[in-house]
């Protein structure tokens, strides 16, 4: 199987078949980034997030990690789109704002327990950078350093950073409309439900790549 980063060399001399099998291999990554965010806004997104991707890509070291390199492309993405939506109100930071500010809940959940609806409605009510934060190490698993290069932040930083937004997505939980036993099960088992929510997509991408 061709590497991401033979598939980026070939799409950028010009190989279709290349660029299609790199597209097809991390798109529902990168479109789940935004899909859980901005659903009306995620195709436009995804597909500038490719174009940057394909730009930039002279500019990749051969020991960098793709999905670091696409998710920190898409998340800059994120954070332009946001801020263009947010010229008209100076007055709101975009460290306040959440992705229900924008949507109130997106069209589609795919969920398969009660908990994990609840852990991603409530992922959407805590500010996007943490939302993002979370979703990177335990949906997505990346490492510490892969999540720092997204961030662009040090690799220390990532941890204080999940601390904060475990503790804001807790009380966040602990609000929403569902019944008691859920919410504490949600709490209590946050890593099995997220390590859940991992593998779903996971196997979801691999069987887009291997179609």
């Amino acid at each position: 199987m061709d590497s991401d980063l033979q598939l980026l060399q070939r799409w950028r001399a010009g190989d279709d078949a290349a660029a299609s099998r790199f597209v097809r291999r991390h798109f529902r990554r990168v479109y789940g980034f935004f899909h859980s965010k901005l659903e009306l806004d995620a195709d436009d997104l995804t597909q500038r997030t490719f174009e940057v991707a394909l730009e930039t890509s002279d500019r990749l070291e051969r020991s960098a990690s793709i999905v670091a390199y696409l998710l920190g492309i898409a998340r800059k993405q994120l954070l332009f789109h946001l801020r263009t939506k947010l010229r008209r109100d100076q007055r709101i930071a975009l460290s306040d704002i959440a992705a229900v500010d924008f949507a109130p809940s997106p069209s589609t959940i795919v969920a398969l327990r009660e908990e994990q609806a609840l852990l991603l409605t409530a992922l959407r009510r805590i500010p996007i950078e943490m939302q993002i934060v979370i979703e990177l190490h335990y949906f997505e698993g990346l490492r510490g350093d892969e999540v720092a290069t997204v961030l662009e932040v040090p690799e220390g930083t990532v941890r204080s950073r999940l601390r904060r937004a475990r503790e804001r997505l807790k009380s966040i939980l602990e609000t929403l409309d569902a019944p008691a036993a859920v919410r504490r099960s949600t709490v209590q088992d946050f890593e099995r439900w997220a390590g859940e929510i991992r593998e779903h997509r996971k196997a979801a991408a691999d069987e887009s790549d291997t179609s």
